[in-house]
């Protein structure tokens, strides 16, 4: 398991502000970082996280990230003493590698990987691409590379790897360039598969949104229609009321007609809450339906229902006032 203090560390380098942040240039992509970080110590170890400041060939001083330690190779060879510093463009950038020598053994001259202070390359370095590239791959390539040609000198694989006739170099090359090629593949499949994943989840939501327009569609054209048959008995009502009057009621039925208005009016509030609670019973249906064939979502289903429920209940308790002061006059 990986040391917590390790986790601490990277999470706390990654998340300084201020004068004292790190010099990476995309932010936003620190998280990446802290991952690829992670998944390189938990493979590897023997590594450990820690910061400071590396300069580069041109003199330009930055503020990084890196991994220091030991790097196995099998149990019959020597280790190798390495840091893997993440560049301030990272993942954009590859990392830069530098092998250190032992108190054992010096690093190899000549030797098609390492030169002399200790840097570092590899064809996995070389053909390094964001987002199929990571620290993990690039240990699991400098640990086959150092099994069959050691950075150290010391042993017959050191002659090998010094002696041109063999073609060490062009080998590897080869091997290393297969297999960085096989997992560009494999990781181009598994981006296609998600990215269809994602439009197939995309094409569903925008189903659903438009089954969800069309069900408010007919809940406000029901809307409409209750609204013209109420202002219809309103029309009605007031014909009715001009043909009493030209009739010449007497003072008596002026008084009953005043009193058919009111109750007119009483009956359209009444009509108007009746018709709303009716609405919500319908809408509150075609929800369940909705939510039933997977239409709308759990959570937005629950909120539909709590903001209808509310307003029916209002409605509902306006229609039971009328009916008992209609009942009780």
């Amino acid at each position: 398991m990986m040391p917590s203090s390790s986790i601490g560390l990277i999470d706390a380098a990654l998340s300084t502000a201020g004068p004292d942040s790190l010099s990476y240039v995309h932010n936003s992509l620190k998280w990446l970082i802290r991952e690829h970080l992670l998944s390189l110590l938990e493979d590897i170890p023997t590594l450990s996280p820690s910061t400071g400041t590396f300069t580069h060939d041109d003199g330009t001083a930055v503020d990084l990230i890196y991994a220091h330690g030991i790097l196995p190779i099998s149990p019959s060879m020597q280790p190798i003493v390495l840091t893997i510093w993440l560049h301030q463009c990272y993942p954009f950038k590859p990392p830069i590698v530098h092998i250190f020598p032992t108190q054992n053994a010096n690093i190899l001259h000549g030797h098609p990987f390492v030169d002399s202070s200790g840097a570092t390359t590899c064809p996995y370095l070389e053909s390094w691409q964001y987002p199929w590239s990571n620290l993990s791959g690039l240990a699991h390539d400098l640990v086959q590379i150092f099994h069959l040609c050691p950075p150290y000198s010391s042993g017959l694989a050191t002659s090998a790897c010094i002696d041109p006739s063999l073609s060490f170099k062009g080998e590897l090359i080869d091997q290393l360039s297969m297999r960085i090629d096989d997992d560009k593949v494999r990781f181009r499949s598994q981006v296609e598969k998600d990215i269809e994943h994602l439009s197939n989840i995309q094409a569903a939501l925008h189903d659903r949104a438009g089954v969800i327009a069309s069900i408010l569609l007919d809940h406000e054209e029901e809307k409409t229609n209750l609204e013209h048959i109420l202002e219809k008995k309103v029309e009605d009502a007031e014909v009715l009321s001009n043909w009493l009057r030209v009739q010449g009621a007497n003072s008596l039925l002026q008084d009953e007609l005043e009193a058919l208005e009111t109750r007119d009016e009483k009956s359209k509030r009444w009509m108007e809450n009746k018709a709303a609670e009716l609405a919500m019973d319908d809408a509150l249906d075609a929800l369940g339906k909705a939510l039933e064939e997977g239409i709308v979502a759990f959570d937005v289903y629950l909120k539909q229902v709590r903001t209808l429920a509310r307003e029916q209940f209002f409605h509902r308790d306006l229609v039971m006032k009328m009916e008992m002061a209609k009942y009780w006059s």
